[in-house]
């Protein structure tokens, strides 16, 4: 009989050892779950954003208007996301002073229309034209942009 009783408290102790063993092992994997998604936090606030989120209106003034809503890498300019977005269906003209768009998606400038960029700006909330050209222009996270084809008010 003590040989059956020596068994049952080894099983016993071994049962306790078991769960004392899996319950820090539940608790240490919190712990170790909770630091990574404080270290995630944290380099995100610290890191620069990669890619950014950007919208961009091409309007072809014809009542023809497409939506681009796309991510794009941080740092890149409109003229890149452009070029990006349509797949390389951008003609330019490069001049000292950067890239002037001739077309986009097959629609070419003539005498009297051409390609003019604006911003979305949530102050005035209004689209306001571009102040520098599309190729100086670095696009920011959230930027609300258009292309339109008009004949310019200058």
């Amino acid at each position: 009989m003590p040989e059956k009783t020596s068994w049952f408290y080894i099983s016993i102790g071994l049962i306790i050892l078991v769960i004392i063993l899996g319950s820090l092992t539940g608790y240490y994997y919190s712990l170790y779950n909770d630091a990574i998604s404080k270290y995630n936090k944290l380099l995100e606030q610290i890191s620069p954003k990669t890619f950014i989120t950007v919208s961009l209106l091409i309007d072809f003034s014809n009542g023809t208007k497409i939506w681009y809503n796309k991510t794009a890498s941080a740092g890149i300019s409109l003229f890149e996301y452009t070029m990006n977005v349509t797949n390389g269906k951008v003609t330019y003209e490069e001049y000292s002073f950067g890239k002037f768009v001739t077309g986009i998606l097959g629609k070419e400038q003539n005498g009297t229309h051409y390609w003019m960029w604006y911003f979305w700006s949530k102050g005035a909330n209004t689209w306001a034209i571009g102040p520098v050209g599309a190729d100086a222009y670095i696009i920011q996270d959230g930027d609300i942009l258009m292309w339109r084809y008009e004949k310019p008010s200058f």
